[in-house]
């Protein structure tokens, strides 16, 4: 068995190679990265200069091996791809959908939208806006509170919370990405879903809470979760990620988001990357190991099916904090258990060094703390 790593992003790419090799795989990458080199679990490691290289390099690829899958790593090179002058038959091999048909939704907030309310799928109520007036208009019409997301909008960068006039005056004064879209902002519980489907079919899920995010700050990514075994979850979920994959077309990994609501319970589902995350393969923690169920679909034919045992051997909720993205202080006291949690490869050693460790010495070596904070009391 074959898997095609396509992928810019060092964070995204790090989990899925060790995944796939353990679950039998031989592994091929094609990256702009050079450190990709030195992670053990690829086979074969194309390093190109660009992006543009980095899709004719794909194009060649896959025309000369078959792969079982083709995982795109992130979301600026599938809008590269899609912006592509590669042929037809070339994006519909990469992309991580089953064919053309479902390409509107990729790394477009409108697309989605559209898609899960075809579909049927419990979202939350949405309007397009294509300018500032639309914005007023329909802002207006719909009531707050809202939500403002430009279409390609990536880790919050042009998302806007609207509870009033005046976030809404603030949203007409600094928001200039449209064509966009409001949403009817849910109030609830922010739970993240990693899925993996294979030809529209799901395969394996996580479901985890949100419970730290980077900075404390809204719409950044997530530091710290708690994740539920699938056996403590109701028919629902399954049902309508089953519904989500074949609404969507999806072939390989799914970063879906959704509100818990407080007031019905019900899941909103509100984002759906077609990409892994950070959090990939962290269900071995409780028992659920992805490996697993890769080998039961790729040898036995097995998809994900309700209901799914509670795993006795393992804490059905386990809260886990990514090494990577948890503040140096707290890596340090080892707080959540962090250590336990570093995947044992030269790779994530390298990245973890970096970021906790060199980052901050040669911050402190150019004194580039102070100058931020006399810039921020007004000295710069």
């Amino acid at each position: 068995m074959k898997l095609l790593i396509v992928g810019q992003n060092v964070d995204l790419v790090l989990p899925v190679p060790d995944i796939f090799s353990s679950a039998g795989f031989e592994i091929t990458c094609i990256s702009t990265k050079k450190i990709f080199g030195l992670h053990p679990s690829i086979d074969q490691f194309y390093l190109v200069e660009d992006t543009q290289d980095l899709l004719e390099t794909a194009s060649e690829v896959i025309k000369g091996s078959k792969f079982n899958l083709v995982v795109i790593a992130d979301d600026n090179t599938i809008r590269s791809i899609l912006d592509s002058d590669l042929s037809l038959s070339d994006k519909e091999y990469l992309l991580p959908v089953v064919s053309k048909d479902h390409f509107d939704h990729l790394g477009s907030k409108i697309g989605l939208s559209i898609a899960l309310n075809k579909a049927g799928l419990c979202s939350p109520q949405f309007e397009i806006v294509k300018d500032k007036s639309d914005l007023i208009c329909k802002s207006e019409s719909m009531g707050f509170p809202l939500m403002l997301k430009g279409d390609f909008s990536a880790c919050g960068s042009q998302t806007y919370e609207i509870n009033n006039q005046q976030e809404l005056q603030k949203c007409i004064d600094e928001f200039d990405h449209f064509p966009a879209v409001i949403q009817r902002k849910i109030i609830g519980d922010l739970i993240s879903i990693e899925g993996l489907y294979i030809n529209a079919e799901l395969v394996h899920f996580s479901y985890s809470l949100v419970l730290q995010t980077e900075y404390n700050k809204k719409f950044t990514p997530s530091v710290v979760r708690s994740f539920s075994q699938p056996g403590l979850l109701n028919r629902e979920i399954f049902d309508d990620l089953n519904a989500l994959g074949k609404a969507l077309g999806l072939n390989g990994f799914a970063n879906i988001s959704c509100i818990r609501s407080h007031e019905d319970g019900r899941h909103y589902y509100f984002e759906a990357d077609v990409r892994p995350n950070v959090w990939v393969g962290y269900t071995k923690y409780f028992g659920d190991d992805i490996v697993i169920s890769l080998k039961n679909y790729f040898l036995k034919g097995e998809t994900l099916t309700y209901p799914v045992e509670v795993n006795a051997a393992y804490p059905e909720k386990i809260t886990i904090p990514h090494f990577l993205r948890i503040n140096t202080f707290d890596f340090i006291i080892n707080k959540h258990s962090v250590w336990k949690f570093i995947p044992k490869n030269r790779l994530a050693m390298k990245l973890l060094l970096k970021r906790h460790f060199f980052r901050k010495l040669k911050n402190l070596i150019t004194l580039k703390f102070i100058r931020r904070r006399l810039k921020s009391m007004g000295y710069g």
